[in-house]
């Protein structure tokens, strides 16, 4: 971790693992990192099967296995709004700011299709930035400084 980034899902296990935090705060952490919001997260459940986190509009495919792990005793149910709450509040706690988990996941997705020459999706982008609570230009700017730092 470089400041406030994280560059990768090995630098977020390295900083939850240094934190000593309990399962319910690393699978929040790692939901988040897949790029759900709190909301997205209470309509979402896990498919071992098929290693997919599936919500109402969308299916993530998981390709961590220490994610795929730790989500395989939710299969088929979607986390609680109480054990969110209690996770947000553990990351707190802990130093970790729950919107800069998003927000570098925000930014690692968005650098990952770049990289494959995907489009952005500008839908997808503008609810991440509405999360965020900042605009998309703040957002540009501090992107810019994430793939500057990340060279």
């Amino acid at each position: 971790m470089n400041g406030n980034y994280i560059f990768g899902f090995d630098q977020l296990e390295k900083l939850l693992e240094s934190k000593n935090l309990s399962d319910n705060a690393k699978k929040y952490s790692y939901l988040t990192w897949l790029g759900l919001t709190p909301s997205e997260m209470t309509s979402s459940y896990y498919n071992h099967r098929t290693r997919t986190v599936e919500s109402d509009d969308r299916v993530i495919f998981v390709k961590e296995d220490r994610i795929a792990e730790l989500l395989a005793p939710m299969d088929g149910q979607a986390p609680k709004k109480s054990e969110i709450s209690s996770a947000e509040t553990e990351l707190n706690d802990a130093g970790i700011s729950p919107a800069q988990l998003y927000k570098m996941s925000f930014f690692n997705i968005r650098l990952a299709q770049a990289e494959l020459g995907q489009p952005e999706d500008i839908v997808r982008i503008k609810e991440m930035s509405r999360h965020i609570g900042q605009s998309a230009a703040e957002l540009d700017k501090e992107y810019a400084a994430f793939c500057e730092m990340k060279k």
